[in-house]
């Protein structure tokens, strides 16, 4: 089974990543309201028996991933930034 990727993001992180996606619901106003929504995600897939992975994920790496391939910093890059970042830290826990 794969594993289910759910983007973790630090206290101190948080500010930067509200002014990247300052219109995205995915993000409120405060950390800890994000923190509780994001537990509960974990909770719902654990619950279903999925594998939950969390990267923590650093504005600076999301940036510098985004300027180097061209793309735009959105929810779809911010996933994919994720999931490479998770399989990064997969390869060296091997």
């Amino acid at each position: 089974m794969a594993r289910r990727i759910v983007i973790w993001i630090t206290r101190e992180d948080y500010p930067a990543f509200r002014q990247l996606f300052p219109n995205d619901f995915v993000f409120p106003a405060s950390y800890d309201a994000w923190e509780q929504l994001t537990q509960k995600e974990i909770a719902a897939l654990t619950a279903i028996g999925e594998t939950v992975a969390t990267p923590v994920i650093h504005p600076e790496h999301f940036t510098a991933y985004c300027n180097a391939a061209g793309i735009n910093y959105d929810m779809a890059s911010l996933h994919a930034f994720a999931v490479a970042t998770d399989r990064q830290e997969s390869d060296r826990r091997k």
